[in-house]
């Protein structure tokens, strides 16, 4: 099965569940995943927590909104209540990080105008029908927050590696992200230039390079992002431990 969210109409944000059967997808019903929290912005994460539920994050009006999803057969139901983020500053459209640490814990990353650039860590508990707030931690990092493109990725049920850039950075940076046992949000590792930036797109540009990561194990990440050909390039990150 495949759960999939996609903007239908105007600030109708819906979901579907796909069986898979051979080389044939057959799409469930039609499901409204928040009627309270509408959506116009085409940026959605959602993970699957177990084989009966899901939990799916979006941009709404005025910040970020997620809801948790139960699954019965075919079809996904909205559960409890929507927690919606009013974010600090101005809020701007763009694409946000989303890590599932474990089936009670729930990392967000999303970029916020300030008086200089910030990425925003919340910490949510997932365990119940309706996601809960436990912290948020600014990660200030000076930059154009209004075109930033955030990726992350799970090292173990504690750690996170986090990817990010904006036309105007000097180029692709990264942080691990540690969630202490009681709930803390630690910065470790801050590295700028993991990919300079010359070697993709120009500074100032309107398109960033897109960076993008995935796991190998629990001391590597494979990093990726485009380069000023439009192909994709990548490297092996090593995580200190």
């Amino acid at each position: 099965k495949l759960l999939c969210s996609y903007l239908s109409g105007t600030n109708s944000l819906k979901e579907k569940i796909l069986d898979i059967s051979g080389t044939t997808l057959t799409a469930g019903s039609e499901v409204t995943v928040d009627a309270s929290a509408s959506s116009t912005i085409p940026f959605v994460q959602m993970k699957g927590i177990s084989s009966t539920k899901a939990v799916i994050t979006f941009l709404s009006s005025t910040g970020i909104a997620t809801r948790l999803q139960s699954i019965s057969g075919s079809v996904p139901t909205p559960t409890g209540s929507v927690l919606s983020i009013v974010m600090p500053g101005n809020f701007v459209s763009s694409q946000f990080g989303f890590c599932l640490l474990s089936a009670s814990r729930l990392l967000i990353m999303k970029s916020v105008d300030r008086t200089r650039g910030c990425i925003v860590v919340y910490l949510l508990d997932v365990s119940g029908t309706s996601p809960v707030l436990l912290t948020s931690k600014n990660l200030t990092v000076d930059f154009n927050a209004a075109e930033t493109h955030i990726t992350a990725a799970k090292i173990d049920t504690n750690r996170v590696y986090m990817t990010y850039t904006s036309p105007y950075s000097g180029g692709v940076d990264s942080v691990v992200i540690t969630v202490t046992n009681d709930d803390r949000i630690l910065f470790e590792n801050v590295t700028e230039n993991v990919m300079p930036h010359n070697l993709f797109v120009p500074s100032g540009s309107v398109v960033s390079s897109f960076p993008d990561c995935e796991p190998l194990d629990s001391s590597h990440v494979l990093q990726l992002a485009r380069n000023s050909a439009g192909n994709i390039t990548s490297k092996i990150i090593e995580i200190a431990a």
